[in-house]
């Protein structure tokens, strides 16, 4: 690990190990500046989420308001990041797409994918909370 990657590794708060050792991987490099946007996004919902690596995607957790997640983070692509939120039902944004598979989660039915080389809508934050909030209401 050079020390780029080391610089990596060291800014991922409450953030599974497994995750930060597969995106500080030299073929995530067009796409960690996606990933860290989407995680610090997620982790700013409430000082009580964290996320939990699987085998392909990442699970974003409060458990004091849910064992649900209200957002996956798939991360099986180095050249993409697709995030899944839990929306309403009738939610839709410009910039979102419905969820289908094989990005398909339990309750999880809007989608944001960025490519490497591409920006993180502005709206990220918005559509978080909005997905945070409405897991936080079905709960």
């Amino acid at each position: 690990m050079d020390s780029n990657d080391q610089a990596v590794t060291d800014n991922y708060e409450r953030l599974d190990p497994r995750a930060v050792a597969k995106v500080a991987g030299g073929g995530y490099a067009e796409t960690r500046e996606i990933f860290r946007a989407m995680h610090e996004a997620a982790i700013a919902m409430s000082p009580t989420v964290s996320g939990t690596m699987t085998t392909i995607y990442i699970k974003y957790v409060d458990p004091e308001v849910s064992p649900q997640p209200f957002a996956v983070l798939w991360i099986k692509k180095s050249t993409e990041m697709i995030m899944a939120f839990s929306h309403p039902d009738d939610y839709s944004a410009v910039g979102l797409l419905q969820a289908e598979r094989p990005y398909k989660y339990a309750d999880l039915n809007t989608l944001l994918t960025v490519s490497a080389g591409h920006k993180v809508p502005d709206q990220l934050g918005e559509w978080m909370r909005d997905a945070y909030q409405h897991r936080a209401a079905t709960a």
